[in-house]
This record gives C-alpha cells, sequence and structure tokens, in this order.
C-alpha cells in the first residue's frame, strides 16, 4: 500500500513541476517581449534553478528547463545578473 502511496505522491510531484516548468515558459516568453518586464531575467533565473535544486526531474523537464535558462541568456532584455 505505501508504495502506491508513494507512486502517487511521485506522480504528483511530477505534474506539478511540469505545471510549474509550463508556467515559467510563459512568464518568461511575456516577459522577453516587453520592454520594461514586472520582474527581470535574473528573477526568473532563480525559479528555474530552485526547480533543479529541489529534486529529481525527468530527463524532459530537465531539458526544458535548460532550453528556458538559453532563452533567458539569449535576451533581448540584459539584467545584468
Amino acid at each position: 500500500m505505501n508504495r502506491k502511496k508513494n507512486r502517487l505522491t511521485d506522480a504528483r510531484r511530477l505534474a506539478l513541476t511540469d505545471a510549474d516548468i509550463a508556467h515559467l515558459r510563459l512568464a518568461i516568453e511575456s516577459s522577453a517581449r516587453d520592454d520594461h518586464p514586472a520582474l527581470p531575467p535574473a528573477y526568473w533565473r532563480h525559479r528555474l534553478k530552485r526547480l533543479v535544486n529541489e529534486g529529481d526531474l525527468l530527463p524532459k523537464q530537465r531539458k526544458k528547463i535548460d532550453e528556458l535558462l538559453e532563452r533567458l541568456d539569449a535576451g533581448p532584455f540584459e539584467d545584468g545578473a
């Protein structure tokens, strides 16, 4: 029984991580289009790196995070961070 509960917990955690990544992608894309984004790229980098540091990610999730980090590095905005 505990094994099944742990799997459900893991599945829920992975689903929440997917949702977080999707939210961050939308926010980063919106910020990149805005001349004066409400939050700087450093904030989004911090959020992405926190996801990486929080625990086990699926390779697909890690790839999406890496792509978002590359997007932040590509600009067009710069924050000096």
